[in-house]
Protein backbone atom coordinates (compact mmCIF):
# COMPACT_ATOMS: atom_id res chain seq x y z
CA UNK A 1 0.00 0.00 0.00
CA UNK A 2 3.03 2.27 -0.15
CA UNK A 3 3.04 2.94 3.60
CA UNK A 4 6.02 2.35 5.84
CA UNK A 5 5.28 1.25 9.36
CA UNK A 6 7.85 1.98 12.05
CA UNK A 7 8.22 -0.49 14.86
CA UNK A 8 10.35 0.08 17.94
CA UNK A 9 12.77 -2.74 18.63
CA UNK A 10 14.35 -2.76 22.08
CA UNK A 11 17.92 -3.99 21.74
CA UNK A 12 21.16 -2.95 23.38
CA UNK A 13 23.93 -1.38 21.35
CA UNK A 14 26.22 -4.29 22.14
CA UNK A 15 23.63 -6.83 20.93
CA UNK A 16 23.10 -4.84 17.74
CA UNK A 17 26.81 -4.63 16.96
CA UNK A 18 27.23 -8.31 17.82
CA UNK A 19 24.50 -9.18 15.33
CA UNK A 20 26.07 -7.02 12.62
CA UNK A 21 29.51 -8.53 13.24
CA UNK A 22 28.02 -12.02 12.98
CA UNK A 23 26.45 -11.13 9.63
CA UNK A 24 29.71 -9.62 8.44
CA UNK A 25 31.69 -12.70 9.39
CA UNK A 26 29.33 -14.82 7.28
CA UNK A 27 30.26 -12.91 4.14
CA UNK A 28 33.29 -14.23 2.32
CA UNK A 29 35.78 -11.57 1.29
CA UNK A 30 36.01 -11.48 -2.53
CA UNK A 31 39.06 -13.24 -3.93
CA UNK A 32 40.30 -14.53 -7.24
CA UNK A 33 38.26 -17.70 -6.85
CA UNK A 34 35.19 -16.14 -5.24
CA UNK A 35 33.64 -12.87 -6.30
CA UNK A 36 30.57 -13.19 -4.10
CA UNK A 37 30.67 -10.61 -1.29
CA UNK A 38 26.96 -10.65 -0.50
CA UNK A 39 24.83 -12.47 2.04
CA UNK A 40 21.38 -13.79 1.18
CA UNK A 41 18.84 -13.70 4.01
CA UNK A 42 15.29 -15.00 3.90
CA UNK A 43 12.35 -13.44 5.69
CA UNK A 44 8.69 -14.34 5.15
CA UNK A 45 9.67 -16.25 2.03
CA UNK A 46 11.46 -13.27 0.52
CA UNK A 47 15.16 -13.04 -0.14
CA UNK A 48 17.13 -10.05 1.17
CA UNK A 49 20.59 -9.42 -0.23
CA UNK A 50 23.05 -7.79 2.18
CA UNK A 51 26.47 -6.73 0.93
CA UNK A 52 29.66 -6.60 2.96
CA UNK A 53 30.20 -2.95 2.06
CA UNK A 54 26.79 -2.01 3.44
CA UNK A 55 27.51 -3.80 6.73
CA UNK A 56 30.96 -2.23 7.00
CA UNK A 57 29.51 1.25 6.45
CA UNK A 58 26.73 0.59 8.97
CA UNK A 59 29.15 -0.59 11.66
CA UNK A 60 31.42 2.42 11.02
CA UNK A 61 28.46 4.82 11.18
CA UNK A 62 27.25 3.36 14.48
CA UNK A 63 30.74 3.65 15.97
CA UNK A 64 31.05 7.27 14.84
CA UNK A 65 27.66 8.12 16.35
CA UNK A 66 28.61 6.35 19.58
CA UNK A 67 31.85 8.34 19.68
CA UNK A 68 29.94 11.57 19.04
CA UNK A 69 27.48 10.88 21.86
CA UNK A 70 30.29 10.17 24.33
CA UNK A 71 32.16 13.34 23.39
CA UNK A 72 29.16 15.61 23.98
CA UNK A 73 29.94 18.31 26.53
CA UNK A 74 27.45 18.57 29.44
CA UNK A 75 24.59 20.99 28.76
CA UNK A 76 25.71 24.43 30.07
CA UNK A 77 22.08 25.41 30.72
CA UNK A 78 21.81 22.74 33.41
CA UNK A 79 23.02 24.10 36.76
CA UNK A 80 26.04 22.10 37.92
CA UNK A 81 25.53 19.09 35.61
CA UNK A 82 28.37 17.16 37.27
CA UNK A 83 27.07 17.57 40.83
CA UNK A 84 26.63 13.81 41.35
CA UNK A 85 30.14 13.06 40.15
CA UNK A 86 31.58 15.79 42.36
CA UNK A 87 29.69 14.59 45.42
CA UNK A 88 30.98 11.07 44.88
CA UNK A 89 34.58 12.26 44.47
CA UNK A 90 34.41 14.38 47.62
CA UNK A 91 33.14 11.40 49.59
CA UNK A 92 35.95 9.05 48.63
CA UNK A 93 38.56 11.73 49.37
CA UNK A 94 37.46 11.86 53.02
CA UNK A 95 39.24 8.55 53.67
CA UNK A 96 42.02 8.65 56.28
CA UNK A 97 45.44 9.46 54.87
CA UNK A 98 46.97 6.31 56.33
CA UNK A 99 44.97 4.20 53.87
CA UNK A 100 46.01 3.41 50.33
CA UNK A 101 45.08 5.89 47.62
CA UNK A 102 41.49 5.50 46.40
CA UNK A 103 41.34 3.83 43.01
CA UNK A 104 38.56 4.36 40.48
CA UNK A 105 38.17 1.72 37.78
CA UNK A 106 35.61 2.50 35.10
CA UNK A 107 34.40 0.78 31.95
CA UNK A 108 33.00 4.08 30.67
CA UNK A 109 34.73 5.80 27.76
CA UNK A 110 33.49 9.36 28.31
CA UNK A 111 35.31 12.20 30.08
CA UNK A 112 32.76 13.10 32.74
CA UNK A 113 34.81 11.94 35.73
CA UNK A 114 37.88 13.77 34.41
CA UNK A 115 35.84 16.95 33.97
CA UNK A 116 34.52 16.67 37.53
CA UNK A 117 38.01 16.13 38.96
CA UNK A 118 39.35 19.09 37.00
CA UNK A 119 36.59 21.38 38.30
CA UNK A 120 37.28 20.25 41.87
CA UNK A 121 41.03 20.69 41.51
CA UNK A 122 41.73 17.04 42.26
CA UNK A 123 45.10 15.64 41.24
CA UNK A 124 44.79 12.24 39.58
CA UNK A 125 47.06 9.67 37.99
CA UNK A 126 45.47 8.26 34.83
CA UNK A 127 48.40 6.40 33.30
CA UNK A 128 49.58 9.31 31.12
CA UNK A 129 52.53 11.67 31.55
CA UNK A 130 53.22 14.96 29.82
CA UNK A 131 51.68 18.34 29.07
CA UNK A 132 52.23 19.25 25.43
CA UNK A 133 52.21 15.56 24.53
CA UNK A 134 50.53 13.19 26.95
CA UNK A 135 51.78 9.65 26.41
CA UNK A 136 50.83 6.41 28.13
CA UNK A 137 53.33 5.53 30.87
CA UNK A 138 51.70 3.08 33.33
CA UNK A 139 54.62 3.32 35.72
CA UNK A 140 53.19 6.66 36.85
CA UNK A 141 50.68 4.70 38.96
CA UNK A 142 53.63 3.92 41.24
CA UNK A 143 54.25 7.63 41.88
CA UNK A 144 52.71 9.77 44.59
CA UNK A 145 52.46 13.42 45.65
CA UNK A 146 53.93 14.84 48.87
CA UNK A 147 54.32 18.31 50.33
CA UNK A 148 57.99 19.37 50.54
CA UNK A 149 59.63 19.27 53.92
CA UNK A 150 59.77 22.52 55.92
CA UNK A 151 61.75 21.14 58.84
CA UNK A 152 65.31 19.95 59.39
CA UNK A 153 64.08 16.41 60.16
CA UNK A 154 63.05 16.03 56.53
CA UNK A 155 59.55 14.81 57.34
CA UNK A 156 56.98 15.13 54.59
CA UNK A 157 53.25 14.47 54.48
CA UNK A 158 51.11 13.23 51.68
CA UNK A 159 48.83 15.40 49.54
CA UNK A 160 45.30 14.39 50.42
CA UNK A 161 43.36 15.06 47.18
CA UNK A 162 44.91 12.48 44.85
CA UNK A 163 43.10 9.66 43.02
CA UNK A 164 44.36 6.77 40.90
CA UNK A 165 42.09 6.60 37.84
CA UNK A 166 41.91 3.59 35.50
CA UNK A 167 39.82 3.41 32.32
CA UNK A 168 39.93 -0.32 31.68
CA UNK A 169 38.00 -0.03 28.40
CA UNK A 170 39.92 2.98 27.16
CA UNK A 171 38.76 6.52 26.52
CA UNK A 172 37.46 8.55 23.60
CA UNK A 173 40.59 10.72 23.70
CA UNK A 174 43.08 7.83 23.46
CA UNK A 175 44.69 7.38 20.06
CA UNK A 176 47.30 5.07 18.59
CA UNK A 177 50.46 6.68 17.22
CA UNK A 178 53.91 5.65 16.06
CA UNK A 179 56.33 4.29 18.63
CA UNK A 180 59.18 6.61 19.49
CA UNK A 181 61.70 7.13 22.31
CA UNK A 182 59.28 9.71 23.75
CA UNK A 183 56.23 7.45 23.27
CA UNK A 184 57.48 3.90 23.68
CA UNK A 185 54.00 2.35 23.80
CA UNK A 186 52.57 4.30 20.86
CA UNK A 187 49.55 5.59 22.81
CA UNK A 188 48.73 9.22 23.53
CA UNK A 189 45.79 11.50 24.20
CA UNK A 190 44.42 14.03 21.74
CA UNK A 191 41.74 16.69 21.76
CA UNK A 192 38.35 15.27 20.79
CA UNK A 193 37.83 17.74 17.96
CA UNK A 194 41.25 16.88 16.57
CA UNK A 195 40.40 13.17 16.57
CA UNK A 196 37.12 13.81 14.76
CA UNK A 197 38.77 15.97 12.09
CA UNK A 198 41.97 14.03 11.53
CA UNK A 199 41.22 10.53 10.24
CA UNK A 200 44.89 9.61 10.64
CA UNK A 201 44.29 9.42 14.40
CA UNK A 202 42.84 6.03 15.28
CA UNK A 203 40.99 5.91 18.57
CA UNK A 204 41.77 2.75 20.50
CA UNK A 205 38.98 2.63 23.03
CA UNK A 206 37.05 -0.62 23.34
CA UNK A 207 33.64 -0.35 21.70
CA UNK A 208 30.73 -2.48 22.96
CA UNK A 209 31.31 -5.23 20.41
CA UNK A 210 31.92 -8.98 20.68
CA UNK A 211 35.60 -8.26 20.05
CA UNK A 212 36.08 -6.36 23.32
CA UNK A 213 37.15 -9.51 25.18
CA UNK A 214 40.03 -9.99 22.74
CA UNK A 215 41.10 -6.36 23.08
CA UNK A 216 41.43 -6.73 26.87
CA UNK A 217 44.15 -9.33 26.33
CA UNK A 218 46.31 -6.83 24.46
CA UNK A 219 48.28 -3.84 25.73
CA UNK A 220 47.41 -1.40 27.33
CA UNK A 221 44.27 -3.09 28.63
CA UNK A 222 46.10 -6.19 29.83
CA UNK A 223 48.19 -3.95 32.12
CA UNK A 224 45.12 -2.07 33.40
CA UNK A 225 43.25 -5.30 34.17
CA UNK A 226 46.31 -6.67 35.95
CA UNK A 227 46.32 -3.59 38.16
CA UNK A 228 42.58 -3.99 38.78
CA UNK A 229 43.09 -7.59 39.88
CA UNK A 230 46.04 -6.62 42.06
CA UNK A 231 44.04 -3.83 43.77
CA UNK A 232 41.02 -5.90 44.77
CA UNK A 233 42.93 -9.02 45.80
CA UNK A 234 44.96 -7.17 48.42
CA UNK A 235 44.07 -8.09 52.03
CA UNK A 236 41.04 -6.20 53.39
CA UNK A 237 40.24 -4.61 50.02
CA UNK A 238 36.80 -3.13 49.43
CA UNK A 239 35.17 -2.86 46.00
CA UNK A 240 32.13 -0.63 45.51
CA UNK A 241 30.37 -1.07 42.17
CA UNK A 242 28.05 1.73 41.09
CA UNK A 243 25.86 1.27 38.02
CA UNK A 244 27.76 -1.83 36.92
CA UNK A 245 25.40 -4.48 35.51
CA UNK A 246 27.91 -7.36 35.72
CA UNK A 247 27.48 -7.94 32.00
CA UNK A 248 31.23 -8.11 31.26
CA UNK A 249 32.47 -11.59 32.08
CA UNK A 250 36.12 -10.58 31.72
CA UNK A 251 35.56 -8.13 34.60
CA UNK A 252 33.40 -10.53 36.58
CA UNK A 253 36.07 -13.22 36.60
CA UNK A 254 38.44 -10.90 38.46
CA UNK A 255 35.72 -10.06 40.99
CA UNK A 256 34.94 -13.77 41.45
CA UNK A 257 38.60 -14.37 42.25
CA UNK A 258 38.53 -11.60 44.87
CA UNK A 259 35.40 -13.09 46.46
CA UNK A 260 37.43 -16.15 47.46
CA UNK A 261 39.45 -13.95 49.83
CA UNK A 262 37.75 -13.86 53.28
CA UNK A 263 38.74 -10.26 54.01
CA UNK A 264 37.40 -8.92 50.68
CA UNK A 265 34.20 -6.85 50.78
CA UNK A 266 31.94 -6.13 47.82
CA UNK A 267 29.24 -3.44 47.81
CA UNK A 268 26.80 -3.32 44.88
CA UNK A 269 24.90 -0.09 44.17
Amino acid sequence: NGKVEEQEIKITLEDLLSFLYCLRSAIVTPSQNNNDSNLCLKKDGKEIIVSGDVLDNLITTIKKEYFSLLSTVPDPTIPNPLSTHKQFLKKILTRPLNLRRPKIFTTNNDLLIERAMDELGIMYLDGFIGTTQRTFRPECYNYDFYFPSTSTEGKVHRVDQVIHFYKIHGSINWVASFDSPENIYGIETKDIKTIEKEEKYRDIMIYPTPLKYEFTLDFPYSDLFRRFADAITQPQSVLVTIGYSFADEHVNRIIYQALTIPSFTLFIV
